[in-house]
């Protein structure tokens, strides 16, 4: 409980030390990015803190090239 109280924490002060400058400059498109981007990292790392398994992405990176890089390989044998 005490790490996801400090995420929030943190998220918070980031929040509060960001958006007054994206608001100054009157971007919509960069506001939006930011509240997306910062709310996928809060929402994982409160995923991790909980103790939730979130899978590698690398892992399906190498799922789908790995077929491509056997017959390359095989190829220069």
């Amino acid at each position: 409980m005490v790490g996801i109280i400090g995420i929030l924490v943190i998220t918070i002060v980031i929040i509060l030390m960001e958006v007054p400058s994206l608001l100054k400059d009157g971007i919509k498109k960069d506001i939006i990015v930011f509240f997306t981007i910062l709310l996928l990292g809060v929402g994982v790392s409160i995923a991790l803190t909980m103790g939730v398994k979130i899978p590698n992405p690398v892992d399906a990176i190498q799922f789908m090239y790995k077929p491509l890089s056997d017959l390359i390989s095989n190829l220069f044998k």
